[in-house]
Formats: C-alpha cells, sequence, structure tokens
C-alpha cells in the first residue's frame, strides 16, 4: 500500500513514515496541505493521512478538495485538535479520524484500509 502523509510538522511526517514503512507500506510525505493535494494528484497514493490544523490549507480542506476532485483513496484525519464537530463532520463525508495521540489506532485503520483493498483485488475463487 501508498501512503501519503501530509503534517506541518517535519519529525511527526518522519515519525509517522519509520512507524508505517515498518509495516510494509511505501509513504510519501507532504508538509503543507497545497504540497500535499500536489502530491496526490501527481501519485498513485492508496490512502492519505492527513493533519487537520496546518497553515494554509487544513487537513478538511485537503480532504474536501481531494473528494470534490473525485478522489476515492481513504483519507484519515490523524490530530490533536479532532473535536465532536470536526469528527462528526468527517464521519459525514467518510473520512476517519484518528486521535494523533492514538498511534497505534491509526496503525490499526491503516491495516484496516490494507485489508480492505487487498480484497478488492484478489480474484474470487469458486
Amino acid at each position: 500500500m501508498h501512503i501519503l502523509v501530509v503534517d506541518d510538522e517535519p519529525d511527526i511526517r518522519t515519525m509517522l513514515e519509520v512507524v508505517l514503512s515498518a509495516e510494509g507500506w511505501a509513504v510519501d510525505q507532504a508538509g503543507s496541505g497545497e504540497e500535499g493535494l500536489e502530491s496526490f494528484r501527481t501519485s498513485a497514493s492508496d490512502l492519505v493521512v492527513l493533519d487537520h490544523r496546518m497553515p494554509g490549507k487544513t487537513g478538511w480542506e485537503v480532504a474536501c478538495q481531494l473528494i470534490e476532485e473525485g478522489c476515492d483513496a481513504p483519507i484519515v484525519l490523524f490530530s490533536a485538535y479532532l473535536d465532536a464537530d470536526l469528527r462528526t463532520r468527517a464521519e459525514a463525508v467518510g473520512l476517519t479520524a484518528v486521535d494523533k495521540l492514538d498511534w497505534h489506532g491509526l496503525v490499526e485503520t491503516c491495516r484496516r484500509f490494507d485489508r480492505v483493498r487487498l480484497q478488492a483485488h484478489t480474484p474470487a475463487t469458486g
């Protein structure tokens, strides 16, 4: 699976790359919402992990723009600033919200999406 990580904090991006790469996934990084949009448009990402609070475009704004552009990859908002309103809005448009303190939850979420992706690409037997 190919994951695009978008976060304005370089240390968080690096740690996410280490953690997600250890699971065997390829990881690309973008340091802003604008970079994330450009990277998504030019690469074949199977999953997008977005920080919410970033200068310029927020993760929510990037997610909405990706959806408007027809993105069919799952999008995860991974932020320390997930309040009830943002979670509700995210779920209403099909996003998954994971608290930034829950790295295990993020990895489990990625595993779930990877299983779904693999099942969709596995021919049925019978």
